[in-house]
């Protein structure tokens, strides 16, 4: 198994180190894709008006259709799409390349949402809701990826939807800046958010 956490300390500083992350804004609160959608539609609107691009990820495709819906009447035509499973390949190929993209599990794991000529991050937002581990860590990777862009020091924001009991248990660490890598230890080593068995 290779990762950070077993790589020789000496052996690594003398590697030329390359940005994979962009510094991220992290808010966590209670909820659902399609509550959020609900809720905050005109700021969706408004990230999406300054340039910024975004995914929306639900491991519900009944939670990811409702938000669409929320998000139909609100935003320009032509700037959100689905990826999902039960959308046809065509289809998917074309929203691919829209500001907004909503997307479930499908998409989840390998997938890049390229934004062609874009210098910075693929995705300056990521709304996601997340039940386990797993999940959480792979969505909240999916904001502030920089590997190969110039930019790579204009800072991405994640919402996280959690369940209550996993924001009130985060609230210790409530506006501390800290490193990916450490949140990624103090979330697992307290249990925070539950791990599938």
């Amino acid at each position: 198994l290779i990762s950070p956490d077993n790589e020789p300390p000496a052996e690594a500083q003398l590697l030329e180190q390359e940005h994979v992350l962009a510094p991220l804004q992290l808010v966590l609160q209670s909820g659902t894709v399609d509550e959020y959608a609900a809720a905050q539609g005109a700021t969706i609107r408004q990230w999406l008006a300054d340039g910024q691009d975004g995914a929306l990820i639900s491991g519900a495709l009944w939670r990811v259709n409702a938000a669409y819906s929320r998000l139909v009447p609100l935003l320009p035509k032509g700037s959100m799409g689905r990826i999902t499973g039960a959308q046809p390949v065509e289809e998917r190929r074309n929203d691919q390349s829209k500001s907004l993209i909503l997307a479930t599990p499908t998409v989840d794991i390998g997938y890049n949402f390229v934004k062609l000529g874009k210098a910075r991050q693929n995705l300056d937002f990521v709304i996601f809701d997340a039940r386990f581990q797993d999940e959480f860590f792979q969505r909240l990777g999916r904001a502030g990826r920089v590997l190969g862009k110039p930019q790579q020091d204009i800072p991405a924001h994640a919402i996280a939807l959690l369940a209550e009991e996993a924001v009130a248990k985060l609230k210790e660490r409530d506006g501390q800046t800290i490193t990916r890598q450490e949140f990624a230890a103090f979330v697992r080593d307290k249990g925070i958010i539950g791990a599938k068995d």
